[in-house]
């Protein structure tokens, strides 16, 4: 058994849905951009990405634009269309493009953020592995930290989201090759996890034209 090396981390679940919210609109706004929309807006726990012609904007691939969104969304977040701007609604501060190219918000499997912390740690870096209970992620080491390591492990934790964790010790531990898990296409992991440069600058020419009343908009 290993032995608990550092209890969990505080979190808010508010502002995982708020990542995964804006997740969602950017997936819209890139995959579909000849949709009008008017930001992405909060009130209370609900998500509402606005598009003024919903009832009549159709997908790239012929469906409704809402039947589009329902199969590309991520799967249990807090977010819907809607034509019009919600009552009372605050407006949501879209994704930058430097936080697009670190992936900041991404909804992440146990094996993305095994393979963003392999990419993202130094190769001398202690052999760890990651497994996820109870919804916090767990990092096994095979060895207590040093305190470099230790910044270095929380530093590349927190560019995978606010997602609570703990550290345990387990000498026996050894580091998996995360390619022969399950999935493919970490390129573009590979890219964004050494220093951004290529996804930011296909993320900046990204053209986003929302409009927004201003006399509405107050960010969340």
């Amino acid at each position: 058994m290993g032995r608990v090396h550092q209890v969990t981390t505080s979190t808010d679940q508010s502002a995982d849905d708020r990542m995964y919210a804006r997740a969602c609109y950017d997936t819209l706004v890139v995959m579909q951009p000849h949709v009008r929309t008017e930001g992405l807006w909060r009130v209370g726990d609900d998500f509402q990405i606005v598009c003024p012609n919903l009832e009549t904007e159709i997908a790239d691939d012929g469906r409704p634009i809402a039947d589009w969104f329902e199969d590309a969304m991520v799967a249990g977040a807090p977010v819907r269309l809607a034509s019009a701007v919600p009552t009372g609604g605050r407006l949501v501060t879209p994704r930058t493009a430097e936080e697009l190219a670190q992936g900041v918000g991404d909804p992440l499997s146990v094996r993305d953020v095994f393979a963003e912390l392999v990419l993202r740690l130094p190769k001398v870096f202690p052999d760890f592995d990651i497994s996820n209970q109870s919804g916090v992620r767990v990092v096994t080491v095979a060895r207590d930290l040093t305190p470099e390591e230790k910044t270095q492990l929380e530093d590349a934790l927190a560019r995978v989201g606010p997602k609570p964790w703990r550290l345990e010790i387990d000498p026996t531990v050894s580091r998996r090759d995360y390619r022969k898990l399950a999935g493919s296409g970490d390129l573009k992991r590979f890219s964004m996890a050494r220093d951004g440069r290529p996804f930011l600058s296909a993320a900046r020419r990204v053209k986003r034209v929302v409009h927004v009343p201003s006399v509405l908009a107050r960010s969340a």
